[in-house]
């Protein structure tokens, strides 16, 4: 199995809540990864399901590469500006799909998502 060039979205939402002056506004955001291959930069970035321009601008606050890629399987590290770390991505390659967890390499058994990421396009 392969992973194809475009993005990937986790299917986990992550729920956005602010308040302000009385009104209070929610929203969701998902993972996205993106991948062009054959090159091995990979970009992450969180917003609505349907959010692909940063796809196509290359534009990301978070970026790395994938860092192994087996037959079935794969490791992408991202690095992390803000925390001074890095995002760890790995799992099992499913056909269009990703079985991914998501770690920090700082605290590798703490799982922050553990999630199927779908091919989405483009």
């Amino acid at each position: 199995m392969q992973i194809r060039n475009g993005v990937y979205r986790g299917s986990k939402g992550f729920e956005g809540v602010e308040y302000h002056g009385g009104a209070t506004m929610t929203w969701v955001d998902f993972a996205h990864l993106c991948f062009y291959l054959p090159d091995k930069v990979v970009g992450y970035y969180l917003a609505g399901a349907d959010c692909l321009q940063p796809y196509y601008d290359r534009s990301f606050l978070y970026q790395g590469e994938i860092t192994s890629l087996g037959k079935n399987s794969v490791t992408i590290i991202i690095d992390d500006p803000y925390k001074n770390d890095r995002i760890v991505f790995a799992g099992e390659i499913l056909q269009d799909r990703l079985q991914l967890r998501k770690t920090r390499q700082s605290a590798p058994n703490d799982v922050l998502i553990d999630d199927i990421f779908e091919f989405v396009g483009p």
